[in-house]
């Protein structure tokens, strides 16, 4: 109600409705039910982000018109999806900007039309996904040339650990400006100080746990020939994070890397602590 008690304007009405579902997950499904115009406002919020397993039950694709998969959904996880469903899926949400893989698919055509896309800015996969049999030219710079890869900003990935061969390869990716590993072999950083050296481009490097306080205590053991300011040692929430919308890790990393470069982090400190929301 506006100040005279007339109704508020529809854009304003929606733009209300919309930021309140926005900043509130679990009203989304409530306000479904304040009027049929709000409805429509609010349901496609609810398709943004899917979620794929054999273990949960699928979105229903099919009650829905192709177009609004494609209009409407941005980020795609799928673990240990149905085969048959992966490519369906990957169709159908021909805009989805992020996607996370949390196994390695085994259809070639699903693999046909992950590398044809151009418009995937953030991925999360081992990179299994990347040296799969259908790809013939597994990890060379024509696969980092192929569309998905020319356009990827931020790339997870779930290796525990880094070969030589990957890290050649994500040091081809010529739009990657953030990076996060997994991996905490002792003997990984020849492999980190690599992917510094031959990754001019990255704005972050970002070396993750699923717990605070492994990652904290992980910093003690950077070599005093890692002072890179790019380099940062934070946890995730969860392990699809990278490629959600929302406050992430990679916030997290961009903020203690620009604190960094203003001098207010010494060198030797590594650890982002993303109850610091700076």
């Amino acid at each position: 109600m506006s100040r005279d008690g007339g109704p508020l304007p529809p854009e304003l009405e929606r733009e209300i409705f919309e930021m309140a579902a926005g900043l509130h997950a679990t009203m989304r499904y409530p306000l479904l039910f304040v009027a049929r115009r709000v409805q429509l406002w609010i349901e496609p919020l609810l398709y943004h982000t899917l979620q794929f397993t054999q273990k949960t039950k699928y979105p229903p694709l099919n009650l829905k018109p192709p177009v609004f998969f494609a209009q409407y959904t941005r980020r795609l996880v799928m673990y240990d999806a149905h085969p048959d469903e992966s490519q369906q899926i990957l169709t159908l949400c021909s805009h989805a900007t992020g996607l996370a893989l949390g196994d390695v698919p085994v259809r070639p055509d699903f693999y046909d039309s992950l590398f044809s896309r151009d418009n995937i800015s953030h991925l999360a996969c081992f990179s299994g996904a990347l040296r799969c049999p259908a790809n013939t030219d597994a990890m060379s710079a024509a696969l980092a040339a192929r569309p998905l890869l020319s356009v990827l900003t931020h790339f997870e990935a779930f290796d525990r650990v880094l070969d030589a061969t990957l890290v050649t390869f994500l040091s081809r990716l010529p739009a990657l400006t953030h990076l996060a590993v997994n991996d905490w072999e002792t003997g990984a950083w020849p492999a980190r100080k690599r992917l510094l050296a031959e990754c001019p481009r990255l704005h972050v490097l970002v070396l993750l746990d699923s717990e605070v306080s492994a990652a904290k205590a992980y910093e003690e053991r950077v070599p005093p020939d890692i002072r890179d300011v790019r380099f940062v040692i934070t946890w995730y929430r969860e392990w699809a994070e990278g490629v959600l919308e929302g406050y992430s890790y990679w916030d997290a990393a961009d903020a203690f890397v620009a604190r960094k470069r203003r001098h207010e982090i010494e060198d030797d400190r590594f650890f982002a602590n993303r109850a610091d929301r700076v």
